[in-house]
């Protein structure tokens, strides 16, 4: 019996580390943005809605994976499309709007992030320009 007891005694104490050892770090949906955005993200949707002179047009491009991935870390976005380096930008957040030089492409300050958890960011941007509104959404999860 001592030698069953001394042999559970060694196992526990082999298993027990293990239990409470993780492979990354957790983020909790309730961390705030600049934290949940670190890391990788695959865009899955890109949306539109252009109004110009009454006539409206609506749309949406859905990608593959890995299509266009965007890589946040402490203060740099990359991008990869299909792969290849797309860009480097810097970004900040503030609140819910995350800045970024990229957003300038779509005439636009910034992105609003309408959400952000572990697995999921949707960006939208909006602006006003000549008598047109534009409205794009990005949907992302994460890699």
């Amino acid at each position: 019996m001592k030698k069953i007891n001394y042999y559970f005694a060694m196992l526990l104490m082999i298993t027990l580390p293990i239990l409470f050892t993780s492979c990354e770090k957790k983020v909790s949906d309730d961390a705030p943005f600049e934290e949940l955005i670190v890391g990788e993200w695959d865009m899955t949707r890109h949306e539109w809605d252009i109004e110009y002179e009454g006539e409206e047009e609506i749309g949406s491009e859905y990608f593959n994976a890995e299509d266009w991935v965007w890589e946040f870390d402490d203060d740099k976005l990359i991008m990869y499309m299909e792969g290849d380096h797309d860009g480097t930008y810097r970004y900040d957040i503030e609140g819910n709007k995350l800045y970024t030089e990229y957003a300038t492409y779509y005439e636009a300050q910034y992105f609003k992030i309408t959400t952000l958890n572990k697995n999921k960011l949707v960006l939208e941007l909006t602006y006003h320009n000549e008598g047109r509104t534009v409205k794009y959404t990005f949907a992302f999860k994460r890699i």
